[in-house]
C-alpha cells in the first residue's frame, strides 16, 4: 500500500501467521524485536501472541513512513535469554492521548500511552467481544460507559478514532 504523504512515528499495524515464529519465537513473544534498515531498535506493543499458531499482532512505530519509496521493517525473534521487548509508551506517542485496546476481560482497561489514562468500563461484556484485532467492549446502547480520566485542551486541534460495528441502526 501507498501513503499521500510522508507519515512520521506513525503506529504501523503488523499482523502476521508465520511458522517460524511458532517455532523459533519464545511462547510469550517477549524476544520479539523490531528495527529499520540500519538496525535502529523500534518501540512497538504487542496485542496479540498466539505461540501454538504464530500469529502476532503488533503495532509497531515507524519513524519515516516514506509517500515515495517502500519502507522497510525487520522483525527479529528467537532470543532464548530475552527478557520483554515491547515498549507501549514509546509506541504511541505524545500525540496520543490515549489508547485503549479493550482486550481486558474485567477491570480496567489500560492506557497504552505514556499519560496512562485508563478506563473503568460498564458494559454488557468486556473485552470479549467480537473485535476486528484482539478485543472488544460490547455496548448496549443504552446505559454502557466507558469512563476515563482523560483531560483535553478543547483550543487544540485534535482528532478522535474509534472502530465501532452497530448490529442495528435505529
Amino acid at each position: 500500500f501507498t501513503v499521500d504523504d510522508d507519515l512520521t512515528d506513525f503506529p504501523v499495524l503488523v499482523d502476521i501467521t508465520d511458522s517460524d515464529l511458532r517455532i523459533y519465537a519464545l511462547s510469550s513473544g517477549d524476544d520479539v524485536v523490531f528495527t529499520d534498515t540500519n538496525g535502529f531498535k523500534l518501540s512497538h506493543e504487542i496485542e496479540f501472541y498466539d505461540g501454538v499458531s504464530g500469529h502476532l499482532i503488533a503495532w509497531v512505530n515507524v519513524p519515516l513512513l516514506s509517500s515515495t519509496e517502500d519502507t522497510i521493517l525487520y522483525m527479529y525473534f528467537g532470543n532464548t535469554d530475552a527478557t520483554n521487548q515491547e515498549d507501549p509508551a514509546g509506541t504511541w506517542n505524545n500525540n496520543y492521548a490515549m489508547v485503549q485496546h479493550l482486550d481486558e476481560t474485567s477491570g480496567t482497561h489500560n492506557d497504552s500511552t505514556s499519560y496512562a489514562n485508563h478506563g473503568t468500563p460498564s458494559v454488557t461484556t468486556q473485552g470479549s467481544a467480537p473485535g476486528r484485532i484482539n478485543g472488544a467492549d460490547e455496548f448496549d446502547g443504552v446505559d454502557d460507559y466507558l469512563q476515563t480520566n482523560t483531560t483535553m485542551n478543547s483550543s487544540e486541534d485534535m482528532s478522535f478514532a474509534l472502530w465501532v460495528k452497530y448490529s442495528s441502526l435505529s
